[in-house]
């Protein structure tokens, strides 16, 4: 499925997916759009996912998956949404310094209910133009930052 060269779109939400996501799913650099929320996927995250250049649309919500967010995560990817609620990923969220330029067409980032850890980056809570952010139900502590 992943070696499909112009695959852009798959929408597998809510399929009774079991398993983990292979690595190879960083071969479709076409991917924009990427659902699998509700299933029954475990295991962790795939570093190559966090570096699809053509991501927009990124919902893993309401499986089973462990591990942390990579620190390939970010970049340059044109995402504009973000699901991992409702997970068992853990630790502290990755921390790219200053930030500012990490994902800055998200406008809609979910965290909620995992077990995330430590304080919240500038990343999450320093753009003006993020529209929803959630993080409910985890550990995070510390201040809240605000944009420079």
């Amino acid at each position: 499925l992943w070696d499909m060269p112009k695959l852009a779109v798959f929408d597998g939400a809510r399929c009774q997916f079991s398993g983990s996501i292979p690595s190879s799913i960083g071969n479709a650099k076409n991917l924009a759009f990427l659902a699998l929320g509700g299933n029954a996927l475990n295991g962790t995250l795939p570093d190559e996912m966090f570096t699809l250049p053509a991501l927009r649309f990124f919902d893993v919500s309401s499986n089973f998956l462990t591990g942390t967010l990579s620190s390939d995560f970010g970049g340059n990817q044109p995402m504009t949404r973000l699901s991992v609620n409702d997970n068992l990923l853990s630790g502290p969220l990755p921390d790219f310094g200053s930030g500012l330029d990490v994902l800055p067409q998200l406008d809609f980032l979910n965290l909620d209910r995992n077990d995330f850890t430590g304080t919240l980056p500038i990343w999450v809570t320093g753009h003006v133009t993020r529209e929803e952010v959630s993080v409910s139900g985890n550990r995070f502590s510390g201040t809240i930052s605000a944009a420079p």
